[in-house]
């Protein structure tokens, strides 16, 4: 019978002793963290396409309007140029 611990380290320690609360804890810290990473992603990749002139734009394929469109996008939302 696998024992469990239910002193302050709880869902702490690996193996047996871990709770399984412990393992969608972290299940649910990681998809926050991933999603936190993915948000600045998409903030540092707006703020160099807000950078592009012209020239840089066309190399991309992108519109003035779709790079509009992208900055007007929330984070929370992954932009995607109308075509």
């Amino acid at each position: 019978m696998a024992q469990t611990f239910a002193g302050p380290l709880a869902g702490v320690l690996p193996g047996p002793l871990s709770t399984p609360h412990h393992d969608a804890r972290t299940q649910r810290r990681a998809g926050l963290f991933a999603l936190l990473r993915a948000w600045r992603r998409r903030a540092d990749e707006k703020a160099e396409l807000a950078r592009f002139d012209a020239r840089e734009l066309q190399d991309v394929g992108l519109t003035d309007a779709d790079r509009v469109g992208i900055l007007n996008t929330p984070l929370w939302r992954e932009a995607a140029p109308r075509r």
